[in-house]
């Protein structure tokens, strides 16, 4: 089946299902379009000419495309579009003019995928520390990029780590309880030089730390005293080295607190 439109302004509603049985859609009127909502439309079996091809998808339409002269008619809409060349590969002028004249943000052909120039570069790093047994958790990212978080291990216990250029260094406050159910240091949140919050818990209760070039220094609330529920967490670090947090002075009493405290 081969589709022509003779007017101006036409706008035709189309899919996958309806790309499938088409070789080929072409007009020859002004401000013509293709309209599709889904995130992937197929037009590797079909040419398009004479139509603006539009995407309403607000997280973007994957666009599949066999022929050059059906890549140039690709508009794109407000998501985040992906245009997929199949069987043929763009040369840089085209890929930069397409770039120019839609809001495609990425190419794919068989040379490479390619981004819009200027567009930010969303990069996945995934976390697994080495030592971890079930799970590694991520709590803070630092201005220069490093990463603490918390894992636990084989014996259930929960020990913290700093991710720093590609490495893991474990974080275990040797104030840390050593008994079944006592034994964790969760580290929260870490500034540009690698000064690092948390807290821990022991025999005691749960106490806060700072961990600075290699020390260890516990934060204990005043307010908070030291029997069962009364517990200090440190849950956030600037760049002063000072921290915040909140503090326990019995059992359902949770109250915020600053510490002045620089490690």
């Amino acid at each position: 089946m081969n589709i022509y439109g003779g007017g101006d302004d036409l706008s035709f509603t189309i899919n996958n299902s309806d790309t499938a049985g088409v070789q080929s859609f072409s007009a020859s009127g002004a401000n013509d379009q293709l309209v599709t909502s889904g995130s992937t439309l197929d037009l590797s079996h079909t040419t398009v000419s004479g139509f603006r091809v539009v995407s309403t998808n607000a997280q973007g339409t994957t666009f599949t495309v066999s022929d050059l002269g059906t890549a140039f008619q690709i508009a794109g809409g407000p998501g985040q579009d992906t245009m997929v060349a199949q069987g043929f590969t763009f040369t840089a002028d085209q890929r930069d003019t397409i770039f120019k004249t839609s809001s495609i943000e990425q190419i794919v052909d068989g040379s490479g995928a390619y981004r819009k120039p200027g567009l930010p570069i969303t990069i996945y790093t995934t976390l697994s520390d080495p030592s971890a047994y079930m799970g590694t958790y991520a709590s803070s990212l630092s201005d220069n990029g490093s990463v603490v978080g918390y894992y636990m291990d084989s014996n259930d216990a929960y020990h913290s780590f700093i991710y720093c250029n590609a490495a893991y260094t474990t974080l275990d406050d040797p104030s840390v309880g050593i008994q079944p159910r006592q034994q964790w240091i969760i580290a929260r949140a870490i500034n540009a030089s690698g000064e690092t919050a948390g807290y821990y818990s022991d025999s005691m209760g749960v106490h806060g730390f700072i961990y600075s070039n290699g020390i260890y220094s516990t934060l204990d609330d005043p307010l908070a005293g030291t029997q069962i529920y009364q517990d200090t967490y440190a849950s956030a670090i600037n760049a002063s080295g000072q921290v915040a947090g909140y503090f326990r002075a019995g059992l359902g009493n949770l109250n915020k607190a600053i510490s002045g405290v620089s490690a």
